[in-house]
């Protein structure tokens, strides 16, 4: 976690400010999924966010879909 913090706080549009100087409300959600999850196929809340799913350990045999 300490190394996807450091690389998460360098994105400006995540810690960053708008043109007129004022903070962006970026954020970050982390789930610790446990072996054998499945996820439903499944969309975001919004339609001006971006949503990403990132692996930091990903064990053979696993696959995203997109």
């Amino acid at each position: 976690m300490p190394t996807a913090c450091s690389v998460f706080g360098k994105v400006k549009q995540i810690t960053g400010y708008t043109l007129d100087g004022e903070p962006l409300e970026g954020q970050i959600t982390i789930f610790q999924l446990t072996p054998g999850t499945h996820l439903r196929p499944h969309t975001g809340t919004a339609n001006d966010r971006l949503t990403m799913h990132l692996g930091l350990i990903i064990p053979d045999g696993v696959h995203i879909r997109v």
